[in-house]
């Protein structure tokens, strides 16, 4: 996905509203959970990272990316990544436009364009062979919200089940609870692993906002979803991720988001996660682990399937 940013911040909402035309900066960047994963590993030092997705193609050649597929693409190999993508005939590359409001509002239109129509059809053997030799595979919930994009996702999640890769899916939009229920996500990630989730999302899936009176709240959403998941990282606010598994292990990370600097905000979650997460495969991955719980592989690599 591209973004598209601007601010409105520095005038009233009413302002914003009645005024027809503001003169205002406009930022492009690539943007989505892939490529805030993606950096993520990057930063890290992660090795061999695939992304896998879809693009629109070129009108006049249509085996090469539109305008906005290629600045993805290109952004993706300047983090030593390699892109898997498809191209779409019919959709162009998605956009998102992003306006932050005054009072602390936000407005966000998006068109998953090509992203959207990712289908069993655009799945080729290197993406099948990304994701059986990957050890971590990180999935954006927003993968199941269209059917066929579900379907081929499901594919793979298969594949890397088979090749005992860990895998993740972080719960977004923070509105998925509208778009289904916690039963039907059960069963589009039967094959995952873990969830990486925010307490405020996990209790709208959940239906448990009664915990937020409680001091463990964030304890008793991980002992729910610690029945069908092997892992699990909440986030209780910007500044913690909290990491459990079904061995009775807990961990609790302070991110720094506070201490960071705006600019480096975006993806900072992103960043938290994909450490807490990396650290704890390098902790755990013993022989007598693997046979009681998760397994992973020797050498640690990354692959993201992109989604918003």
């Amino acid at each position: 996905m591209v973004d598209m940013i601007c601010s409105l911040n520095d005038i009233s909402l009413l302002q914003a509203v009645e005024n027809k035309m503001h003169e205002t900066t406009i930022q492009t960047r690539v943007g989505g959970t892939a490529f805030s994963f993606l950096r993520a590993a990057h930063k890290i030092g992660l090795e061999h990272i695939y992304v896998i997705g879809k693009v629109g193609a070129d009108r006049k050649n249509r085996s090469s990316p539109d305008f906005a597929g290629a600045l993805i693409t290109d952004q993706i190999h300047k983090f030593d990544a390699t892109p898997l993508v498809a191209y779409s005939k019919s959709h162009g590359t998605g956009n998102v436009l992003i306006v932050y409001l005054p009072e602390d509002k936000r407005l966000m239109l998006a068109d998953s364009g090509a992203n959207k129509s990712f289908s069993l059809l655009d799945i080729t053997k290197e993406m099948e062979h990304a994701v059986a030799e990957t050890s971590i595979l990180l999935i954006s919930a927003t993968c199941f919200l269209f059917e066929s994009r579900r379907e081929a996702i499901m594919h793979l999640m298969k594949i890397a089940h088979r090749s005992e890769t860990l895998i993740m899916v972080d719960v977004v939009p923070h509105i998925i609870y509208k778009y289904f229920d916690f039963h039907t996500f059960k069963q589009y990630t039967k094959h995952a692993n873990g969830l990486i989730m925010e307490n405020n999302t996990a209790k709208r899936f959940l239906k448990t906002e009664d915990f937020s009176a409680c001091d463990d709240e964030t304890d008793k959403i991980a002992s729910i979803l610690l029945q069908d998941y092997q892992l699990i990282i909440l986030k209780p606010n910007n500044e913690q991720q909290i990491i459990y598994n079904n061995l009775g292990m807990s961990k609790k990370e302070t991110t720094g988001y506070n201490e960071t600097h705006t600019n480096d905000k975006v993806g900072h979650s992103e960043w938290a996660s994909l450490s807490i997460l990396n650290h704890y495969l390098m902790t755990f991955r013993s022989k007598h682990y693997a046979k009681r719980g998760i397994r992973v592989k020797k050498s640690v690599r990354a692959k993201y399937k992109p989604g918003r």
